[in-house]
């Protein structure tokens, strides 16, 4: 080997060489060497007295190895402390031709590690729990994981058989209590290295913790596990967190379904919408188009004739008239800003009654009100979609009776529950069963047109008003004998 191969293997080994002649002093070092000796220049080193490289606290038992090396022994002086408490193992070897080679090494001192242990356990931002022996017998922890177990000191071990065990929480996993072999601690002190454990630690009064880590087995130098050691972190806040952003996320996911759900029933009540006005405002154009065209081709001199055709037009056009009013209403009643407010249902429907005196006199309509303003039943509605809803009843049942039957209603309310129901009774010509449902359709027509005048759209009005009011509307036999009742049911002033 060449002499420079041999320097740059002495200055690569952990252990300080100092080679000393007879005399003791230092006639070759390696790099670690220098670390003993202060870190000085070389120069200042060699020919000088070991003493003067090598802290105060190692001169006697190194003085001791010396001698005894003097006398043809080779020895190793044990570990001993130097000077900053650092553990310092001195080792002493005879050379040929008189004087010694001295090797230091540096290791860890018992008690400094412990306490080192000690302190970091105490510091670290983790929960620590330490096995002292294989079967984890014994386990301590650090201040935050006694803390964690609701503990102040003690042995914090779940081993079945030991009676000092702590009683008084149990260890989760997926919500099965996990048996004592299988906890982390005791895991690892089997010799197997545990990452990513996920636990519930629950005590008895019903609290939760969650905690999340790793174990590690102890091993002495020869390998032999004698424990264990496990480091978590508490994750309760996290989880509760993923939980409440899983269950918003869910929530979410369950409106964007019932809005698109919502939103493809709109396009199809949408798409049957278009189809229904274009075809109800295309039958009175093309009434009033067929009309003046026949008096453009004919020109009938008799008058009568002339008078029929401009009569079937000016009727296409009031029906029509008709229609756009109450597409308007609808619209407004559906999309509009109804504004609630306190209503007098009693005085309400005597304003209405005589506004509909004069259009109703001439029929013989009979008309009894049995809810009456000092009936002081008050509800909470827009005044102008109530009266509309009200006014398309009351025109259905004066519409829908016998040829020759006198029309006759009865109104009667009453409150229970926090809700006012408001009900028609009438003597008309009845609804059947299956229909009671599709008559609150758009342009829904029970009998063939002309046989009863309408848009088919007064029902769909009345229950779009009235549902916005936060009410519902319904109909049902009359149990008296012929008719129908419909019913309003509107939230009572009285309850908000």
């Amino acid at each position: 080997m060449e002499p420079h191969d041999l320097r740059e293997l002495l200055d690569a080994v952990s252990e300080a060489v100092f080679a000393l002649d007879a005399g003791g002093r230092i006639v070759d070092l390696n790099r670690p060497a220098l670390d003993f000796a202060g870190g000085r220049p070389v120069g200042e080193v060699i020919g000088n007295a070991w003493q003067g490289a090598l802290p105060s606290s190692l001169h006697s038992k190194v003085s001791e190895a010396l001698s005894l090396s003097g006398h043809g022994a080779e020895r190793s002086a044990g570990s001993f402390e130097d000077g900053d408490g650092a553990g310092v193992e001195i080792e002493i070897r005879p050379r040929k031709g008189g004087g010694a080679t001295l090797l230091l090494r540096k290791v860890p001192s018992p008690g400094r590690t412990a306490s080192q242990l000690e302190a970091l356990m105490e510091s670290v931002p983790a929960l620590v729990f330490v096995a002292h022996d294989s079967e984890c017998r014994v386990v301590t922890a650090n201040p935050l994981g006694l803390e964690l177990l609701r503990l102040s000191a003690g042995n914090v071990s779940k081993s079945a058989d030991d009676p000092s065990r702590a009683a008084h929480f149990r260890y989760l996993r997926g919500g099965v209590e996990v048996p004592p072999d299988q906890l982390p601690n005791q895991v690892a002190a089997r010799g197997t290295i545990l990452r990513g454990a996920e636990l519930d630690v629950v005590f008895d009064d019903g609290a939760v913790r969650r905690i999340y880590g790793n174990a590690y087995p102890i091993r002495d130098q020869d390998g032999t596990v004698r424990g264990s050691i496990a480091a978590f972190v508490d994750i309760t806040a996290r989880s509760r967190a993923e939980l409440e952003i899983r269950r918003l996320n869910e929530g979410l996911e369950g409106r964007v379904r019932h809005r698109t759900a919502a939103l493809q029933e709109a396009n199809m009540q949408l798409e049957s919408f278009c189809y229904s006005v274009s075809h109800d405002l295309r039958a009175p154009l093309r009434t009033i188009v067929g009309m003046t065209e026949l008096l453009l081709q004919e020109r009938p001199a008799d008058p009568a004739q002339l008078e029929e055709y401009l009569r079937r037009i000016h009727r296409a056009g009031r029906r029509m008239d008709t229609l756009i009013q109450d597409l308007l209403l609808y619209s407004r009643v559906n999309s509009g800003d109804l504004r609630l407010a306190e209503i007098d249902l009693g005085e309400l429907l005597r304003t209405l009654l005589d506004d509909l005196a004069y259009e109703h006199g001439q029929s013989g309509t009979e008309i009894r009100n049995q809810v009456p303003p000092e009936a002081g039943l008050r509800v909470r509605a827009y005044a102008v979609a109530l009266q509309q809803a009200l006014v398309n009843l009351l025109n259905n049942a004066v519409k829908f009776v016998a040829p020759g039957e006198t029309p006759r209603i009865r109104i009667e309310a009453e409150e229970e529950g926090g809700m006012v129901r408001c009900r028609i009774v009438d003597n008309g010509i009845g609804i059947p069963e299956e229909h009671r449902e599709r008559i609150f359709n758009l342009f829904e027509r029970l009998h063939p047109e002309g046989a009863y005048s309408g848009t088919g759209m007064g029902l769909s009005i009345a229950r779009r008003a009235v549902e916005r009011m936060g009410g519902r509307i319904g109909c049902h036999p009359n149990p008296e004998g012929a008719g129908t009742v419909f019913w309003i049911e509107l939230p009572s002033a009285a309850s908000v």
